[in-house]
């Protein structure tokens, strides 16, 4: 699998506003002022899609566990 390698902070944004952790999203959204310039709405729209995915990813793991806890085949128990 690849790994999308971005120049800035966008990514790591996203992950800490995803999983709610204001500080540290805070942190990065201030090195990327910092080091980038101001977000535009170009970069706003790539950190709420990025959010989605989060949150989506986090979902799907979410209720493939609780498939496991209650003993229904999933891809990780398949064997």
């Amino acid at each position: 699998m690849s790994r999308l390698r971005f120049k800035s902070f966008i990514p790591k944004i996203a992950h800490h506003l995803a999983e709610g952790n204001s500080s540290s999203y805070r942190y990065f959204l201030e090195r990327q002022k910092e080091t980038y310039g101001e977000l535009s709405q170009d970069d706003l729209n790539l950190i709420f899609e990025c959010v989605e995915i989060c949150l989506d990813v986090t979902d799907r793991v979410g209720r493939e566990n609780l498939f496991i806890e209650a003993g229904v085949p999933t891809t990780k128990t398949n064997k």
